[in-house]
């Protein structure tokens, strides 16, 4: 479980790549309000694009990363791939 806090975005501001060994979480917030000809000291927030890449020791099961955004915070739940099991087989037995 992977979790960011991302306060005020959108789910549409943020795009989530998965490959098979890592995880790439990137923002692309929109400007909030048009250019004003403010001048601020300082934003809190910093409004421009942001990325993130978690890699991983194993592989991921990339059909099942599942997400949630709930009060600022997003939420990745990230699968481990099934590994093969260790499996016999009798030749000439029926199942």
């Amino acid at each position: 479980m992977i979790e960011i806090p991302v306060p005020g975005l959108k789910p549409d501001e943020i795009v989530i790549e998965v490959d098979t060994y890592s995880l790439t979480v990137s923002t692309e917030p929109q400007q909030a309000e048009p250019d004003s000809g403010r001048r601020y000291l300082q934003r809190e927030r910093p409004v421009r694009p942001l990325s993130r890449l978690f890699e991983f020791p194993g592989e991921i099961d990339t059909d099942n990363v599942r997400t949630t955004l709930e009060n600022g915070i997003l939420k990745i739940h990230v699968p481990k791939a099934a590994v093969g099991r260790r499996k016999v087989i009798r030749v000439g037995q029926s199942a």
